[in-house]
């Protein structure tokens, strides 16, 4: 299925007062975040992206 909606670029889930997010980094691993509810899912996910493109590209 991956071969046809390709890989992902990020997982979250809302717990009661955080958001976690999980983005894959290759073959390194993954990054896990959590933040308050009251941010910019996009903005968060777009900055984290930048970094791991930056240093794990």
């Amino acid at each position: 299925m991956a071969s046809k909606i390709e890989s992902a670029v990020f997982a979250m889930a809302k717990y009661g007062k955080v958001y976690r997010f999980t983005i894959p980094v290759s073959s390194a691993g993954l990054i896990l975040v959590s933040t308050e509810l009251d941010i910019s899912i996009e903005d968060v996910v777009e900055k984290i992206c930048n970094c791991r493109d930056k240093y794990y590209s």
